[in-house]
């Protein structure tokens, strides 16, 4: 699970939007990434944070994903 990120519809009880599955598909596809494991869900599952490269930057995939209006940000623990 991407950490500080909420899929809009949550408070619905819905997942992520086939959208915002698709972005996250689109920006990660085929690139090398680095994933930061920095807490753990309830549930057991890792929330993590991911980079991409773009030159070279890193980019947060969670913040992409929130800027281009796909997510909602929530601060965490």
């Amino acid at each position: 699970m991407l950490i500080s990120v909420l899929s809009l519809p949550f408070l619905l009880g819905e997942d992520f939007s086939a959208a915002a599955k698709s972005a996250l598909e689109e920006m990660t596809r085929g690139l090398a990434l680095l994933a930061q494991v920095t807490n753990g869900h309830t549930s057991g599952i890792p929330l993590v944070q991911i980079w991409r490269t773009e030159g070279e930057e890193l980019v947060s995939v969670n913040r992409a994903m929130v800027d281009n209006g796909l997510c909602s940000w929530v601060d965490s623990p």
